[in-house]
């Protein structure tokens, strides 16, 4: 299945039939000109020496065009519950993964964060995470409202693993993946 397809059936589902309308719409001219008809394209692999072809380089790509909300957190002995956000950006004309950074952070980005705990995890975010384990987290809102968000759903899904719960925020309902890795590109070092 090639990458439109993909997108138009997470556009369906998510309910935004205006979405997937106006999506096909702005497919149909350009399909040829990206290798969509093909379902095939190429990318430069992680460690930039390499080509990657396929549903790889494609869901690499589709990270890099709509990448979702993405914390790494963990928890200490004491049940405190830490996080830094990172952001998918370019430096040298390669994607790579930052972490930010606020005045108030340390050099390592790593603050308390206990307000999370009382965001509605479910299942419950504590549970999830193992002490001294840390793990990064892709977050969307559950139910899209544009095009964008519901191309942030695919990329979440497609390059961080299912869905593994839900939390609320500010009136809205946002799901959330847990993985070990950041995918696709490099992180950024740690400062030391």
């Amino acid at each position: 299945m090639t990458r439109a397809a993909r997108w138009i059936i997470t556009i369906v589902a998510s309910g935004c039939l205006g979405c997937a309308a106006a999506a096909l719409s702005q497919l149909a001219p350009v399909a040829g000109q990206f290798g969509m008809a093909a379902g095939v394209t190429v990318a430069q692999s992680v460690s930039g020496d390499e080509e990657v072809k396929g549903d790889n380089a494609e869901r690499c790509e589709d990270l890099a065009k709509a990448t979702p909300g993405v914390e790494e957190l963990r928890r200490n002995k004491d049940g405190e519950v830490q996080s830094r956000q990172w952001r998918l950006t370019e430096q040298d004309g390669n994607p790579i993964w930052l972490f930010v950074r606020t005045p108030e952070s340390p050099n390592n980005g790593w603050e308390p964060r206990g307000a999370l705990t009382k965001l509605s995890f479910n299942p419950p975010l504590t549970d999830m995470l193992v002490p001294d384990e840390p793990q990064f987290m892709a977050y969307v809102p559950s139910i899209a409202e544009n095009s964008s968000e519901s191309g942030q759903m695919a990329a979440m899904t497609g390059s961080f693993g299912a869905e593994n719960g839900v939390f609320y925020w500010k009136g809205r309902a946002y799901s959330f993946a847990l993985t070990k890795k950041l995918p696709c590109y490099k992180p950024e070092k740690e400062p030391h």
